[in-house]
């Protein structure tokens, strides 16, 4: 295992900086999750860390090497990518112990290898059979056993579970989370989704034009977006935003409440009479979506659902926030107040 610095990253495809003087560590046995909407820098950065792209400019070290120039052969790394490239041609025990032979281990070495990876991903009755022959989640796990037995310093994960459904992604993430708990070796994950990277990273880095915008663990980002770019981008539904005479606000959805079920102190609370456009029933949650005078967007109000109330669509009703739960950021620079 190893930590991964980056210093002064810059990739340049003629006049456009997909990647802008980044500066970062990842440390030894850290998860680290990138995440970002397409184009935002994050599969370059990637891509440059394990030796696909050559920076323009900077450093890339890993453990104590300088990488910047080296091949990817050469990194000691592994990558998982969102095709799984795995042979079809191949069983998924040819699949997992192809890097083995290629680097000339003994068939000992290759059997002793390929037995504790599929034990630890839970394929062992799946040697045999064809990938066209597994399901996506037995695949992804193959590509990480693949990946794994090479005793790589650095995991790269480029969205490694895209291409799977919304159920088999929620237990995929529970696999990945388990399988680096045991292996702790350090991770670099990309995603453009943010349940992704809520559920995975110890840190997450969120990318816009191939900068970082902010860099903390799950709850410090969400409870602290420290810029409208993150406010905007984390949370689900997204945070709602209003723009005052010099700064905007920003206000989650479940700390806006109808004033029925508000239990604060209404003379330390924001007050704002809201139209309801539609309500979402969600089983254990009810979205109110909302029109204002003050802004031409939706608001959002999530609460816990109540047969009690009887909100209806057409008709206005008062909301409430603490301000304790108000972020304010400016209108020159978008940072928070």
């Amino acid at each position: 295992m190893a930590s991964v610095v980056v210093e002064n990253l810059t990739k340049e495809f003629g006049n456009v900086k997909a990647v802008n003087d980044i500066n970062l560590k990842v440390n030894d046995g850290e998860f680290l999750v990138l995440l970002g909407p397409s184009g935002c820098g994050k599969s370059t950065l990637l891509r440059m860390i394990s030796g696909l792209e050559f920076p323009t400019y900077g450093k890339i070290l890993i453990g104590e090497n300088d990488v910047t120039r080296t091949i990817p052969k050469d990194r000691n790394i592994s990558m998982v990518f969102q095709n799984y490239a795995l042979y079809p041609h191949m069983t998924i025990g040819e699949n997992i112990k192809f890097p083995l032979e290629s680097r000339g281990y003994n068939k000992s070495e290759i059997k002793e290898k390929v037995e504790w990876a599929s034990e630890l991903l839970k394929i062992s009755d799946l040697l045999d059979r064809k990938p066209r022959e597994t399901s996506g989640g037995q695949r992804q796990r193959t590509a990480l056993a693949r990946a794994l037995v090479r005793d790589p310093e650095v995991f790269l994960m480029d969205e490694p579970l895209s291409n799977l459904d919304a159920k088999l992604r929620h237990s995929a993430r529970e696999e990945i989370r388990q399988f680096q708990n045991q292996v702790k070796i350090t991770t670099i994950y990309v995603t453009h989704d943010q349940i992704e990277a809520m559920g995975l990273g110890d840190r997450i880095i969120i990318m816009e034009d191939g900068i970082i915008k902010q860099i903390g663990t799950p709850k410090e980002i969400y409870e602290k977006p420290d810029n409208l770019f993150v406010a905007r981008f984390i949370g689900s539904p997204a945070m709602n935003i209003l723009s005052k005479q010099d700064y905007y606000i920003g206000f989650r959805p479940e700390n806006l409440e109808i004033e029925e079920i508000f239990k604060g102190s209404k003379d330390d609370a924001f007050k704002i009479e809201l139209s309801v456009n539609r309500v979402e029933f969600l089983g254990n949650d009810t979205l109110i979506y909302c029109s204002s005078d003050l802004t031409d967007e939706v608001i959002t109000s999530k609460i816990i659902s109540n047969e009690k109330l009887n909100i209806q669509a057409g008709n206005k009703y008062q909301f409430f926030i603490d301000n304790k739960s108000i972020f304010k950021y400016s209108k020159d620079t978008e940072k928070l107040i």
